[in-house]
């Protein structure tokens, strides 16, 4: 008998102080980040964030955030535990973030990508993001960044297999769409 594995839950909140030590194990991974607890807090409080945190029993399995500003989202961070990569978390994040710019009635959405980060480009080029622009130098190790942007942001997005188990928890503010769920080709930390 064959039989698959169920994978647990996965439920979606808005990003709060009590995630920040889950957030902070999962940066660490990125050996080139500035982004610190302080940097954290402060967006958190920020007007206009949209800070999202994908959690598993209570666990902080992945993250993202949203500025919006002058009828512009931008994407300012999304990470995925390595552990769970390649499962559509990453594409279930973008959604939320995507979700939360039709919300704040986002005109368009940008980001910035390790310009070497192939993994992280194609995901975001399924989002109808495209390449416009390089700022060089970018990160702290002295790598480039792709500037990408998506002009309609209300565009169709890629879906999750339904049967994915997924819940939303008061990720909410700006409201992202509460069915905003998704798979991938390219599950990848991209560093913003």
């Amino acid at each position: 008998m064959n039989r698959v594995a169920e994978r647990p839950a996965i439920a979606f909140q808005r990003m709060g102080a009590r995630q920040l030590t889950g957030v902070e194990a999962l940066e660490s991974d990125r050996p080139d980040s500035s982004w610190t607890e302080r940097t954290f807090r402060d967006e958190m409080g920020g007007r206009n964030r949209h800070y999202v945190v994908a959690l598993v029993d209570g666990e902080v399995i992945g993250y993202a955030g949203l500025l919006v500003q002058a009828g512009e989202g931008h994407v300012t961070t999304l990470m995925v535990d390595p552990s769970h990569r390649r499962r559509g978390l990453a594409t279930d994040l973008m959604n939320e973030l995507i979700g939360a710019a039709c919300y704040a009635r986002c005109e368009a959405m940008t980001l910035e990508v390790s310009a070497g980060n192939q993994a992280a480009m194609a995901l975001y080029r399924a989002f109808g993001f495209v390449e416009e622009g390089s700022r060089p130098n970018y990160y702290p190790d002295g790598t480039d960044a792709a500037i990408m942007w998506r002009r309609q942001v209300d565009a169709p997005t890629p879906h999750r297999d339904p049967s994915e188990q997924r819940t939303a928890t008061n990720a909410s503010g700006p409201q992202p769409s509460d069915e905003a769920t998704a798979t991938s080709a390219d599950e990848t930390e991209t560093r913003q």
